[in-house]
């Protein structure tokens, strides 16, 4: 019998402790066949031999995301009291999206354990903001609003679970700021209202983005803690973000919110992520790093392919050369040839 992490497909380390280790324990012991909460010890020691770097999130390892992505679905999902099977269907959905049709089901049959125990989702989420980076967080705050439009209807328990989330930040006396660079792609996505996207969520300060989705170098900061806004005109101004005529660039935002325009864009974005996606899942060499959700695919390629597209005008990020997520963003005017382009042109790269 192979180790609990091999059977899961990523190694794992901080969530072998705290709440979320708990919560692993009990679904290995009553809902997992042919595993034991001695096969976890033996992953906890082996993990507490590992030599240290001394990096505040040396502790994060491959699996903690989606073990974490488990443990706070499940929480969400029984907020309304009743866990619905469109909700179920989204986490698989997901998971095999992101990770392939086999380690999908080997978490999901984690997940059918974790989902009968009761959890803290203030402890939860504690363990995760003392161990994972903030860009990690932010993935998972997204996914978990996508749980909740899954059963196409958001009831006050499940964004009130969501909300919990935010709160830790309030609690720690901390504000949340968020970054609205691609606001609209994110807000059509889920099919929410801007108000259960900001404040109702907890959110004291946005920045509204239109520069990604059609407007140029258009932005608004909106604060919904006013004490907060002090001297921020003053700041924008000393730091260069006070252009001269700045009334003709914030002239675009009046017509980016009027007749829609601004959803009717980031609609057209994400479909073509979408598109995009779905070109690039049906590659076996071609891995997505995470669930396509708006207009942003990430995706693992071959270095050959890459160095493909380079050498046929995609130019790559050299960084990301190495097994890291290649990032493709479709913008609001990006047409249906330009990513059948791209796709023939994998195509052809083998």
């Amino acid at each position: 019998m192979g180790s609990f992490t091999k059977w899961l497909g990523a190694g794992l380390g901080f969530s072998l402790g705290g709440p979320i280790g708990a919560a692993i324990g009990f679904a290995i012991g009553q809902f997992v066949s042919g595993f034991s909460n001695e096969d976890l010890n033996k992953e906890q020691q082996a993990y507490q031999r590992r030599p240290k770097t001394g990096s505040r999130f040396e502790q994060t390892q491959s699996g903690d995301f989606e073990i974490c992505l488990l443990v706070l679905a499940s929480i969400v999902i029984k907020a309304d009291g009743k866990v619905d099977q469109r909700e179920l269907d989204f986490v698989r959905n997901q998971f095999v999206n992101m990770y392939g049709k086999q380690r999908a089901n080997n978490a999901f049959k984690l997940f059918n354990g974790i989902i009968k125990k009761e959890v803290s989702a203030r402890q939860v989420c504690i363990q995760i903001r003392q161990n994972m980076p903030h860009a990690s967080r932010l993935q998972l705050v997204h996914f978990l609003f996508g749980i909740a439009k899954s059963d196409q209807y958001v009831v006050q328990a499940e964004l009130e679970e969501i909300k919990k989330i935010s709160d830790i930040a309030h609690k720690h006396n901390l504000n949340m700021h968020m970054d609205g660079a691609r606001f609209a792609n994110a807000l059509v996505s889920l099919d929410a209202t801007p108000a259960e996207m900001t404040w109702k969520s907890g959110i004291d300060v946005l920045s509204f983005g239109a520069t990604k989705n059609g407007c140029l170098a258009a932005e608004a900061i909106i604060f919904f803690k006013k004490d907060l806004v002090g001297n921020i005109a003053f700041l924008m101004k000393r730091a260069g973000h006070l252009l001269s005529k700045m009334r003709f660039v914030s002239a675009q935002l009046d017509a980016y919110i009027s007749d829609d325009v601004w959803l009717r864009n980031a609609r057209h974005a994400n479909k073509m992520g979408k598109k995009l996606s779905e070109g690039l899942n049906n590659h076996s060499d071609i891995k997505l790093a995470y669930p396509t959700e708006a207009n942003e695919v990430f995706a693992k390629f071959p270095r050959n392919m890459i160095e493909h597209l380079n050498s046929e005008g995609y130019k790559m990020n050299e960084d990301e050369l190495d097994g890291k997520a290649v990032r493709l963003v479709a913008a609001w005017n990006t047409k249906d040839s330009d990513v059948d382009q791209l796709l023939e042109t994998l195509k052809n790269s083998n």
